[in-house]
């Protein structure tokens, strides 16, 4: 792809003070609907931590990034060089406290509210409804993602300059990122290779009952919760038929079942709120989570317009993988990681997003917790401790910030739970959000965060003598003796083995026995090199240079044997000095400079290895005599020049050889001296001559037309016509 206009990276200090444009040798983005926004950078400057560096995208939007983690190191030529990661500046305000704030009504409301004491403004925010959230003792970039979780949407940062600096910054809470209208389709066959399409392992779900809070009883206690069956035809479900037909499932009987699932919402005591909500999570389960990567390029040559495609923006999609018609699925771009000094972008899209964020969601849907678990912004927070310390900072801030309710029975063991528990049952005494329990009994272990659909403790995670079950586990260290996986990756995937497949990738920083991947590789390389040195001897410079560069594919600056070779695309120098120079594609058909002699320069041209014709430059026997000789591929003369200020030109017959003796004439001549055309400067005579040794001082035969006269040589004797009468060897005759 064409990179119409290169980008520019701008360094500010902490303070706002402009430090000057970066020397960049690389640069990606990484922008993803998860909240991830990363700039991976190598310039040759020593950036500091905290550093802003400042850059606007091809589409004219301004970016301010964090340099957050930084590597000084050399490059192959030993010049420092610093690798950084640059994180959103909205993580700043990980930085600004919020003491006591209780905002209530529209988001834009909360957000002023939890922006007050910073220096971001409220940008634009389209996400409807009214709700309520206290935030206590809490950072402000915690603050923001407690506002996305109580009042949804997608946060947005938004940064203004005015060609000299940032002059505003601010966060929007919007419906939904990108441009919801996108006129971008796809369509999926399995003949697409080089698109990566993943399917996620739940199965869509195309019925979905929904319940809601569980209805109070006269004794105070709760029964059944609320279902929506007598606005509903008196089906306490939505369902999609059409849906079914795909994804049901046979009922033994020639008819199709439909495949179920449930929504629950222990806080809606609404029937027509619980039917509408039931209704959009079916929206959002009858379809399969797919993604589709490709890099835009592949995606043009599908034919596909994508230039200015946007994480966010909407994407209709026809997925012939799952029947032959094509099953229409809604999706979104979902990230894009784009090289800013190429041009090049790889975007994935679709209805699944399997990153960080989602481990996030996990543990939130899991612990019913606030907001410090929930990064659905910036996935792994963006500051420089671990996502795993963060996250066990939040849960002792939790554990901290609660009491315990027990209850000891033969036949339960012990529950502990957050609310207070009936000491016959254990359940609850009244539901509340945010419940959980633990329960220790004879068996072993078990968690839960929440209840059933029929009021029961829903226990999800369990400890036994044999196993751990849960739905996700955050650790630190590991040990086991063995671990069954599909893959294992870091979180940047620089390092992975794919335990189906086989691939296994180590990047040239990771280290074995001490040394890096790096130096392992150069090591190997050179004992190669080592045990190929006694064949290499025996090679001429030619041979040499294509085993360096298998025959010139490869490029690269390349020593052997004390010689350098170089093999470029492109190459710019002030001045190459050298004794032969070759230009050429085809080592066969070319032209070489030459240096034979320390007064002559030849230009050589060569045909399917022979010379055919040479152009050389000789210095004369003083110092402003410049000859410049046409010599064909033998070394013969046929055109001949003296530059200097008596200019001389002569054809000459192959074979013909002779020295100069009147440098004071400006003449021409052809062939072997029959013909010549001149001024001697010395008599201040013109002339012109035909014949016999027409070039030489003494004419034998032919004719001189000079200075007024006209005379007639034959064999010695001239016949000289002059304006007052015709003479024979100079005595008048007539």
């Amino acid at each position: 792809m064409a990179l119409i206009r290169r980008i520019g990276f701008t360094r500010f200090n902490r303070w706002g003070d402009n430090l000057g444009r970066l020397t960049v040798s690389a640069a990606t983005h990484t922008d993803a609907l998860d909240g991830t926004d990363e700039l991976n950078i190598t310039c040759a400057e020593d950036l500091v931590k905290g550093d802003r560096v400042v850059w606007i995208d091809l589409q004219g939007v301004c970016h301010e990034h964090i340099v957050d983690t930084i590597d000084r190191v050399h490059d192959d030529d030993g010049a420092p060089e610093t690798q950084a990661v640059c994180i959103n500046s909205v993580n700043e305000t990980w930085d600004d406290w919020l003491d006591d704030k209780r905002p209530s009504g529209s988001v834009a409301v909360a957000l002023a509210s939890i922006l007050a004491d910073t220096r971001w403004e409220v940008g634009t925010c389209d996400q409807g409804g009214s709700a309520s959230r206290t935030f206590y003792h809490e950072s402000v970039r915690e603050g923001l993602a407690g506002i996305i979780e109580t009042w949804g949407g997608e946060l947005e940062t938004l940064i203004v300059h005015d060609g000299a600096s940032i002059v505003s910054r601010r966060v929007g809470v919007r419906a939904k990122r990108g441009n919801q209208s996108s006129a971008k389709r796809f369509t999926w066959t399995k003949d697409l290779v080089s698109v990566k399409r993943s399917v996620a392992s739940d199965n869509p779900k195309t019925r979905v009952y929904g319940y809601g809070k569980g209805v109070e009883t006269e004794s105070g206690g709760y029964g059944r919760r609320l279902t929506f069956g007598d606005i509903n035809g008196g089906k306490d479900y939505v369902e999609d038929a059409d849906a079914t037909t795909v994804w049901g499932h046979p009922d033994g009987e020639g008819g199709i079942l439909p495949a179920v699932a449930s929504y629950v919402n222990e806080q809606c005591e609404d029937a027509a709120q619980l039917l509408q909500e039931t209704k959009d999570y079916l929206e959002q389960v009858k379809e399969p989570k797919v993604t589709y990567t490709a890099s835009v390029i592949d995606l043009y040559a599908f034919g596909r317009s994508w230039e200015g495609v946007g994480v966010g923006d909407d994407v209709a999609i026809i997925d012939k993988g799952f029947s032959a018609e094509g099953v229409r699925l809604h999706g979104r771009v979902s990230q894009i990681e784009r090289d800013l000094l190429t041009g090049d972008a790889t975007v994935t899209f679709g209805t699944l997003t399997d990153t960080m964020a989602d481990m996030w969601q996990s543990v939130n849907h899991a612990l019913k917790s606030n907001s410090q678990q929930n990064a659905l912004y910036d996935a792994a927070a963006g500051t420089s401790v671990s996502w795993l310390i963060q996250l066990q900072q939040a849960l002792n801030a939790q554990f901290n910030a609660v009491g315990t309710y027990h209850v000891e029975t033969f036949e339960l063991g012990e529950i502990w739970s957050n609310v207070p528990l009936n000491p016959e049952t254990g359940l609850p005494v009244k539901a509340t959000a945010d419940m959980w329990a633990i329960n220790v009994n004879g068996r072993g272990q078990r968690l839960a965060a929440g209840l059933t659909s029929d009021g029961q403790w829903d226990w999800r995670t369990f400890f036994t003598g044999g196993m751990v079950t849960a739905d996700v586990i955050n650790a630190g260290t590991m040990k086991a003796d063995r671990v069954r996986a599909g893959l294992l990756t870091d979180e940047k995937g620089n390092n992975f083995w794919d335990l189906t497949s086989g691939e296994f990738s180590l990047s040239a920083g990771a280290t074995f026995d001490g040394n890096t991947m790096q130096e392992i590789t150069d090591d190997t390389l050179d004992k190669a090199y080592g045990y190929t040195d006694e064949l290499d001897s025996e090679l001429d410079q030619q041979e040499v240079f294509d085993r360096l560069t298998n025959g010139g594919e490869n490029q690269g600056i390349y020593l052997k044997d004390g010689r350098l070779y170089v093999n470029g695309e492109y190459i710019k120098a002030g001045t190459v000095q050298a004794d032969k120079v070759v230009l050429s594609s085809d080592i066969t058909t070319r032209l070489e400079f030459e240096n034979t002699a320390y007064n002559s320069g030849v230009l050589v041209i060569y045909d399917r290895d022979s010379p055919i014709l040479r152009i050389e430059g000789v210095n004369g026997s003083t110092s402003s005599d410049r000859w410049v000789y046409l010599k064909n591929g033998n070394g013969v003369k046929f055109i001949e020049s003296l530059v200097n200020d008596d200019e001389v030109i002569r054809l000459l017959h192959p074979g013909f050889s002779y020295d100069v003796s009147r440098a004071s004439d400006h003449r021409v001549s052809f062939g072997t001296d029959d013909f010549a055309a001149g001024y001697n400067g010395n008599s201040d005579t013109a002339y012109f001559t035909i014949g016999n040794g027409a070039f030489s001082p003494n004419l034998r035969t032919g004719l001189l037309v000079s200075n007024g006269s006209t005379s007639v040589f034959s064999e010695g004797v001239s016949y000289q016509f002059r304006s007052d009468g015709i003479y024979r060897n100079g005595n008048k005759i007539a």
